[in-house]
């Protein structure tokens, strides 16, 4: 039955040697940019006002000293004071001073061949 299950999930996936030298395994039925995507740089065009990042549903921007206390951790207090606080999130999570976010050790089940890393690097002691 396991077998079964392992040649059907192949049937509905390909494999796929990316430029890098890594072999993945994506679904058939995906859709994919062979070369270089275009208009790269669209992402360094400038808004220019307000109301166009609005219309891109891309809300303000408020620094947690300018909320109230009730909003955000660094927020309240009287006048600029920004308190003896450590920098956090509004969740109260630690920001910045290499507090880790991600997942240790998550495994990428689609590659079957990783990529062969520290490849154009000279080894030492291999001159």
């Amino acid at each position: 039955m396991q077998a079964k299950r392992k040649l059907q999930q192949l049937a509905d996936h390909v494999t796929i040697r990316l430029a890098s030298g890594e072999v993945r395994l994506i679904h058939k039925d995906c859709c994919a940019t062979i070369g270089v995507a275009s208009n790269a740089y669209f992402k360094y065009g400038q808004l220019g006002k307000a109301g166009r990042s609005r219309w891109l549903n891309i809300r303000p921007t408020v620094r947690g000293l300018a909320m109230n206390a009730k909003d955000h951790p660094h927020g309240g207090g009287r006048g600029k004071s920004k308190g003896n606080v450590d920098p956090k999130s509004p969740w109260g999570k630690p920001a910045k001073s290499g507090y880790k976010t991600r997942p240790k050790n998550r495994i990428n089940k689609a590659v079957v061949v990783p990529r062969v890393r520290n490849q154009g690097k000279r080894r030492r002691g291999y001159n």
